[in-house]
């Protein structure tokens, strides 16, 4: 337990670099690319913990958080965008994983978006297929910004809360 005080205590001293790490972290969780190589949500739990010092310093490993979550949801819808024509090229995105999210995005909507965040399968090609299918950037915006505020708090929260008591 020592241990983990002092490596906690070690992390606050440099907490403008937990910041980057978190941002980066859910940047890279959020990207259509390398997605399914990152294990993002159990950091995320764990930087949490980090955040239980004060209100203000969970209030901005959130916003990094969130930051790095719709970046790079925005990055995967403009990549989707970009090269419609070409996704099918993809190893790793074959077929089958494009039309699952093309049938999730028709069947749910907005919603699709929304939820994709929460799951890692979708997550890694909803965005990407969104921007391919010629989706507004509004369309797309509201549910990226909104879903994007909510999954890091979410998962930053039970590890916040837990030292807080």
């Amino acid at each position: 337990m020592d241990l983990i005080i002092s490596l906690m205590e070690y992390a606050q001293g440099r907490y403008s670099l937990v910041l980057l790490m978190v941002f980066l972290l859910t940047f890279a969780k959020s990207c259509a690319v390398i997605s399914l190589l990152i294990p993002g949500t159990s950091g995320l739990l764990l930087f949490g913990a980090l955040a239980s010092a004060s209100p203000g310093h969970f209030l901005l490993m959130w916003m990094s958080a969130s930051l790095g979550a719709i970046g790079g949801f925005w990055l995967s819808w403009l990549t989707g965008r970009r090269y419609r024509r070409h996704l099918y090229r993809i190893r790793w995105l074959n077929a089958e994983r494009l039309a699952r999210g093309q049938l999730f995005l028709r069947r749910h909507g907005a919603w699709a978006l929304f939820f994709s965040r929460f799951l890692s399968p979708l997550r890694a090609t909803v965005p990407l297929v969104t921007g391919a299918s010629g989706t507004s950037f509004w369309y797309f915006q509201l549910a990226n910004v909104s879903s994007g505020l909510l999954w890091p708090l979410i998962l930053l929260a039970p590890g916040a809360l837990s030292l807080s008591f």
